[in-house]
């Protein structure tokens, strides 16, 4: 995660599956980019980058393309070594990491109504965005940035 509170100054990160999240908070002036993989929504990635910008309930929450349950899929032993509370999100095969994100940021206070989200799959979206398990590794990165103006 990287945050500013500086006007002018933009800040991305690259993905090319994990979930593009970008935190904008009005109260605070401050915006944040999180890269939120699967390992880092297990250990609580979104939470913390939410305590860290001592975010208001007023923080705009937007998760740009990534992958979806519908193309997720994983094996249960990705829930090993403590990870089991986000078996509630594995459901025959495929991950629903969306819910597991928009469920930490609203457990953080975060208003559901200040939560957006583009609704697009980088594995279903061919030729439009990369994505690292279609293209089995050898793909691209996409940028997605915020800037305080």
């Amino acid at each position: 995660a990287v945050f500013v509170k500086n006007p002018g100054l933009s800040v991305g990160v690259l993905t090319a599956d994990c979930i593009p999240l970008i935190l904008a908070d009005p109260v605070q002036k401050t915006v944040c980019v999180v890269h939120a993989g699967r390992k880092g929504v297990f250990l609580n990635i979104v939470e913390k980058a939410l305590a860290r910008m001592n975010a208001s309930k007023e923080t705009a929450a937007v998760l740009g393309p990534f992958i979806r349950k519908c193309c997720y899929e994983v094996k249960d032993d990705v829930f090993e070594n403590g990870f089991n509370d986000f078996k509630k999100y594995f459901n025959g095969g495929t991950l629903d990491i969306a819910s597991a994100v928009i469920d930490q940021i609203t457990s953080a206070g975060v208003l559901s109504k200040n939560i957006h989200d583009s609704g697009i799959c980088t594995s279903c979206s061919v030729g439009e965005f990369f994505s690292h398990r279609r293209e089995q590794g050898v793909a691209g990165r996409f940028m997605t940035g915020v800037c305080i103006k």
